[in-house]
Formats: structure tokens, C-alpha cells, sequence
């Protein structure tokens, strides 16, 4: 092994045996950027929702990824540039797929009734490419690192349990969600996720991740995402598989725990939060107006498929009135974009699986697995194909396969 270790680390930090490369100027500054996308998120509705400042940027999201763009796609090109072989069969599943939604949304948004739906999407490719770029780039394992990604999350957690609604206007209408001024509790919820995975990565086996386990179940059950607050214990778990010194007894335990006290803390959190989402759907599915919703866009979606299974029927349902899972590509690109994207997914679980039987780049592996099941129980359940893990769970799949394939086992 090459005496510098940076990206992904073959082993736990404390148990590398080169030295870790020194933080440079562009680590720092891509670390920044990741700062600037998660926790200025918060920071930003935070200061909105109390008149701190006005809505200068918008729902944040569109305009952080313009301010982010020139960062982390430079970087990303040099690197692609000046090695051939940091570009993988991630980044050109990326190309294509970005590809494929751009060229069939310009070609929509001409078609009457479309244009919502088109623009919307094409809003969409800017974030995509700014995540893809940063996760693709940004450093994974640096330990001058650790500390202040642990109080950025930290602060993240404090803002989101001082205000868990992050609804920057009234939602009166499904199409109000869509305006780029407005933030709801699921783009908090995302960003929220994305920083827990990463700081999980940072800390990989130290007993601050317990801390930060509590921390993340307890923010996203405040917070009300339901679909996050699903995937959390996912990722604990996968982070457990990776790096627990004694995991199956640590499992059993969780479970067995987790069971036996499973009826006494829901009556608890139900008397104590009566109108959370997640308490709302648990005790009572059928009047809940999300789940009803949503079962009607996903039997309209098969509807669709069923007359035209190849081709689909692009933007076939008014903004926002999608298949809440991996049913909503089949309807915009047909069985191919189907395909593509569920090989991507597929990819993802299966780098980790080999990664973790090769047991080597623990801190790298242990994201990609979380992230790609993340991202498979998202787009099975509830989870549009527009769903800004894509970016990031293709990212660190790059980064994976270019460790394994690099000669020197580092990017510099």
C-alpha cells in the first residue's frame, strides 16, 4: 500500500499504518462547500423563519447549487483530466442518466401541459451535478476534519429541534411545494441525512457515533420526514455491519431492546406528539392523506406503464402529482430509463457487498452501503426519481471503483 492514504481509507484510521495526507487548500475548500450546502440549508431557513434576513436565496437549494457549480465541477473536470483513469463506469452511468433528462425534458417542454413538469426536472439537473461533483471530490476521512464536521451536524441538530417546521410560506396547494421560495420539512430532512452519512463516514468506529445515532433518530422524528426517519436505522445498521467490533451480539441485542420496549415508547411519544407525521401514519394509515395520495399517483403510474410499457408517457400527471417510488422513471423514460436507473442501484449494493467481504476501505464502503440502501428503500417506498442521493450514491461509487483500480491508491 502506498505510505499516503487519502480518499476512502483501506482500513479504520486508527489502524492505517501510511500517514494520511496532508489537509490541502482545494480539501478545505470542498469541505467548506459541503458546510455551505447542509448546514447553511439550516442556518438560512433558520434566520428566514425568524425575520433574521429576507428570502435573498430563495428555498435555497436551486441557488446554492449555482454558488456551488463553479466549485466543485472545475475540480471535478481537472481530476477527470489529468487522470484518466479517476473516470469509472459510475461517472459515465452519471453522464448518460443526466443526459437522457435533459434531452427529453427540452423536447417535452415544447409539448402543451409539459412545461411545468420539463422545467421543474431541468431545475433538478444543476443540484444533481453540483452533488455529484462534491461527493465525487470532497475528502471522505481527513481527521483535522473530524471535529468541525461533528459541531456542524451539531448545529444542525439544535436548529432543527429549536424549529422543526422549515415551511418558509403556506403550502395551500400541491403546486405552491414547487415554487424554488419555498423549503419544506423533506429538503431539511435530506440535507439533515446527507451530513449524518457523512459525519458517520468521519467517525467510523469511534463511540461518538452513538452519540451521533441518538442524535440523528431524534432530529428526524422531531423533524417529521417520515421517509428519512425510515432510512436512519438503516444507516445505523449498515454502519454497525462495517465497523462494530462484536456486531451480531451488538444486533441482538438492539433488536431484542428494540421490541420488548417498542410498546411502551410509542404510547410515550404518542401522548407526546400527537400530531407528528410519523406517529399520524403508524396509528391510524387509512386516514392519512399523504398515504391515500399517494396510493392513487402509483396506481395512475402502473395505469400509464400498462398502455405503454417501452415508452412510458413523459410528465403523464399534473407537478408534483407523481409515483412516490422507482415507478415514476418507468412513466418519464420509459423501460430503458428504468432499467439504467435500477442498474445503478443494483451497482451500488453490490460494490458494497464486495467491499465489505474484502473487508478493506471501511470509511468509503460503509457510506456507499448506507447510501445505496437508502436509496433502494426510498425508491421502492416513497421517493421520486428526482431524489438528490442519486447524485451522491453514484459519487461514491465512483470513488470506490477508481480506489480499487488506482495504482497509488490516493487522488491528490
Amino acid at each position: 500500500m502506498n505510505a499516503t492514504v487519502q480518499e476512502g481509507y483501506p482500513r479504520p484510521l486508527a489502524e492505517a499504518k501510511g500517514r494520511e495526507a496532508p489537509l490541502g487548500f482545494v480539501d478545505i475548500l470542498l469541505w467548506s462547500t459541503l458546510v455551505f450546502s447542509t448546514l447553511g440549508f439550516c442556518v438560512y431557513h433558520y434566520s428566514l423563519l425568524n425575520g433574521i434576513i429576507p428570502p435573498i436565496l430563495g428555498g435555497y437549494a436551486a441557488a446554492a447549487s449555482v454558488l456551488v457549480l463553479p466549485i466543485v465541477l472545475p475540480i471535478y473536470l481537472h481530476r477527470a483530466s489529468t487522470k484518466p483513469e479517476f473516470l469509472t463506469i459510475a461517472d459515465l452511468l452519471f453522464a448518460m442518466f443526466t443526459v437522457m433528462v435533459v434531452i427529453v425534458a427540452l423536447i417535452s417542454r415544447s409539448n402543451p401541459g409539459l412545461e411545468d413538469v420539463a422545467n421543474f426536472q431541468l431545475s433538478i439537473v444543476p443540484q444533481f451535478v453540483a452533488w455529484f461533483a462534491l461527493f465525487r471530490c470532497v475528502r471522505l476521512g481527513a481527521t483535522p476534519l473530524r471535529i468541525p464536521s461533528v459541531i456542524a451536524f451539531g448545529l444542525m441538530t439544535i436548529i432543527l429541534l429549536i424549529r422543526p417546521s422549515l415551511y418558509l410560506a403556506s403550502v395551500s396547494d400541491i403546486a405552491t411545494m414547487f415554487r424554488d421560495d419555498v423549503a419544506d420539512y423533506q429538503a431539511y430532512a435530506f440535507v439533515y441525512l446527507v451530513m449524518f452519512i457523512y459525519i458517520l463516514g468521519i467517525v467510523g468506529r469511534s463511540p461518538l457515533r452513538y452519540f451521533i445515532y441518538a442524535a440523528g433518530l431524534v432530529a428526524l422524528f422531531v423533524n417529521g420526514a417520515r421517509s428519512e426517519l425510515i432510512a436512519a436505522p438503516l444507516v445505523i445498521v449498515t454502519f454497525e455491519i462495517f465497523f462494530a467490533v462484536r456486531f451480531p451480539a451488538i444486533l441482538a441485542t438492539v433488536i431484542i431492546g428494540g421490541l420488548l420496549s417498542f410498546g411502551p415508547v410509542f404510547n410515550l411519544l404518542a401522548n407526546l406528539f400527537p400530531e407528528n407525521r410519523f406517529i399520524s401514519l403508524l396509528t391510524n394509515v387509512g386516514s392519512d392523506q399523504s398515504y391515500s395520495e399517494r396510493s392513487y399517483f402509483f396506481e395512475r403510474a402502473l395505469s400509464v406503464i400498462s398502455e405503454s410499457p417501452f415508452w412510458g408517457n413523459y410528465g403523464a400527471y399534473p407537478l408534483g402529482e407523481y409515483a412516490h417510488n422507482i415507478v415514476s422513471v418507468w412513466v418519464d423514460f420509459g423501460l430503458i430509463g428504468f432499467l439504467l436507473f435500477a442498474f445503478i442501484l443494483f451497482l451500488g449494493l453490490a460494490n458494497s457487498l464486495k467491499a465489505y467481504r474484502e473487508n478493506r476501505d471501511l470509511h468509503l464502503s460503509a457510506m456507499l452501503a448506507a447510501t445505496a440502501l437508502c436509496m433502494v428503500m426510498l425508491s421502492i417506498t416513497a421517493k421520486y426519481w428526482t431524489y438528490q442521493m442519486f447524485p451522491i450514491l453514484l459519487a461514491l461509487q465512483a470513488r470506490l471503483i477508481y480506489w480499487r483500480n488506482s495504482a497509488k491508491g490516493r487522488i491528490s
